[in-house]
């Protein structure tokens, strides 16, 4: 999409990447700043782009990516729970 003259919509410049700020991370996870950088430290979380001076900003298929995997890692061990306690349940009925 174009905007007036020669300029070019943010959209297009990011091929349609939403960039995330601080707040919206925060919103996102449910947790503070300082977790969030916590976690960046401990390699556990997406890093930003530094976009101007001291801005940072995420990528929203970079956190999407990490929230859905860590969808997939619950799912699996709510998985392996459950296995576990049907294959106690059996044990103490046998």
């Amino acid at each position: 999409m174009k905007g007036e003259g020669n300029q070019t919509s943010l959209s297009e410049l990011f091929d349609g990447e939403r960039l995330l700020t601080i707040r919206d991370l925060e919103v996102l996870t449910g947790t503070g700043e300082t977790t969030i950088y916590e976690a960046m430290k401990r390699g556990v979380f997406p890093r930003p782009l530094r976009v101007v001076g001291k801005s940072n900003r995420w990528l929203w298929s970079e956190v999407r990516k990490h929230i859905e995997e860590r969808r997939r890692q619950r799912d699996e061990r709510i998985l392996e729970e459950s296995m576990l306690r049907r294959a106690k349940s059996h044990r103490v009925s046998a």
